[in-house]
């Protein structure tokens, strides 16, 4: 994995701007990497391994390039256009280490769920990009432009990192954008001439991302958008779902009174029993910060909500020690279910 991510600085040694890109293609000519074009507007003459690179293709407005480096026997990253369904992700990126020293390194965090759509000024254009948050322990800084966005379950490579906000928030672009980076190339005849076997290795890639588009535009997939269309679908629905509908309801009514009788039961027991029940509280969190909720004991599984320093009135069902012989707690608070360390909680007083 890490003889895929590349270092990118200035031939120009009083340049100390840098940062980070990927390997997308290789092949007897050589190895192609995508990086963010502010990168190279802030090194200037860019270089790898002490070697020049050819920009091949470039777009301001995405802030994407390809460049060519001549020779080289990196590994290409594969590229991702399915949905990675675990939020939680990774980027390799490059940082400052301390003078005259980078390191690369791979900081952990969480994709938001929801697209941002980036509008240009000029026309219509836009696309969408990802927010991401670094999750405890790890943050963004300068340098990590230009780095894969790695999903865990199939490590690869699904976006880019363009930029952030702070040391905890960053944005990354999709890896489909690079289509039109090679549309951009075709129109080229010179590069083209240069570059086909590029090109042609990259077409099936192309034809990929043409197909999800298409995909998205069919009928069958899209968007309900005016209430007439919206009330034919319902005319046509209600007759075939009518009657499971009900039988569906009737049950869910008899459930759901079931467990009425249960919770009320329960409560009286307790009051007449003189229980109280045993809430838990968040500590050892600094006000700046959130207490992630996983999925299961570990830092490594999915974030399913955050609790704030002062949240109180936290239900703990149980608690274990993982793997790594460390506590974690499953809790409940509110609709957020799922695992915390158990260093963050304590038990509240009981009040009579």
């Amino acid at each position: 994995m890490l003889n895929k991510i590349v270092h990118i600085e200035s031939s120009n040694k009083e340049n100390r701007s840098f940062g980070t890109g990927f390997v997308i293609e290789n092949n007897q000519q050589g190895t192609y990497i995508l990086t963010c074009q502010h990168v190279l507007d802030s090194v200037g003459n860019a270089q790898i391994e002490s070697k020049s690179v050819e920009v091949i293709a470039q777009n301001s407005f995405l802030d994407m390039a390809i460049i060519f480096l001549p020779n080289s026997n990196l590994k290409k990253m594969i590229l991702q256009l399915e949905v990675c369904y675990d939020l939680n992700i990774i980027a390799i990126a490059f940082s400052s280490f301390k003078e005259d020293f980078v390191q690369k390194s791979t900081i952990h965090a969480t994709l938001f769920k929801e697209f941002i759509e980036l509008h240009s000024t000029e026309d219509d254009s836009f696309y969408l990009i990802k927010k991401l948050k670094a999750d405890t322990d790890y943050s963004f800084s300068r340098g990590n432009s230009g780095a894969p966005i790695i999903c865990k379950k199939t490590g690869n490579a699904i976006a880019m990192l363009s930029n952030r906000e702070g040391s905890k928030i960053a944005y990354a672009i999709g890896v489909s954008c690079i289509k039109s980076l090679l549309e951009q190339l075709y129109k080229d005849k010179e590069l083209m001439k240069k570059h086909k076997a590029f090109y042609q290795n990259m077409s099936s890639f192309k034809d990929e991302v043409n197909a999800s588009v298409k995909a998205k535009k069919n009928p069958k997939n899209k968007i309900i958008h005016h209430i007439k269309e919206l009330e034919e679908k319902e005319s046509n629905l209600i007759p075939l779902f009518k009657e499971k509908l009900l039988k569906v309801k009737y049950f869910l009514f008899s459930i759901i009174f079931i467990f009425a009788l249960y919770g009320a039961y329960s409560f009286f027991l307790a009051e007449k029993n003189g229980i109280h029940p045993i809430y838990y509280g968040v500590k050892n969190l600094p006000s700046t910060e959130t207490l992630n909720v996983r999925t299961g004991a570990g830092k490594g599984y999915r974030v399913v909500g955050e609790l704030f320093p002062n949240t109180k009135h936290i239900i703990v069902t149980h608690c274990k020690n993982n793997d790594e012989g460390t506590k974690w707690c499953h809790i409940k608070y509110k609709d957020i279910k799922g695992w915390v360390h158990s260093y963050y909680i304590q038990r509240e007083p009981i009040t009579p």
